[in-house]
């Protein structure tokens, strides 16, 4: 496809309009309007979409039946070995916090090294915030409570 490829664009545009109304239903808790949504995306093959529901689920609807479906279909969508360390730690905690296996959360954790560590930049600029070393501390807190060396 070429830059100017309508095509592309319309699928960018169909992306945009589709992330933004799954998130704006999120927000509002649309439970029934979720359901159509989640129903449309899996007709369509929006796995990206459909796994951005269920994260979202799991992290901000904890204790409601909906994060437990959620936390299941990412692990039947999801393998360890083949998923990027910041979405394992991710599960983990889901694991942890949704359905207290601790033991299966430290199967989603085992073999994932330390982050780099970040120092100032070329500039002599610090960081802002916390935001470059969040992986580290959540994979730590983690390690800290399953009582593993840091």
């Amino acid at each position: 496809m070429t830059k100017g490829d309508p095509d592309d664009l319309n699928s960018r545009i169909r992306r945009s309009a589709l992330t933004a109304l799954t998130d704006g239903i999120l927000a509002r808790r649309e439970k029934n309007l979720l359901s159509e949504l989640t129903t449309y995306l899996r007709g369509g093959g929006e796995k990206g979409l459909l796994q951005r529901i269920d994260i979202h689920l799991c992290q901000f609807w904890k204790g409601s039946e909906e994060a437990a479906q959620a936390l299941e279909r990412i692990l039947e969508d999801n393998e360890p070995e083949s998923t990027p360390d910041q979405l394992r730690i991710l599960i983990a905690e889901f694991l942890v916090r949704i359905a207290g296996d601790v033991d299966l959360a430290k199967k989603w954790i085992a073999g994932i090294e330390q982050p780099q560590q970040y120092a100032r930049d070329d500039w002599g600029q610090g960081f802002s915030d916390l935001s470059p070393f969040i992986q580290r501390i959540r994979l730590n807190r983690l390690l800290s409570a399953f009582g593993c060396p840091i």
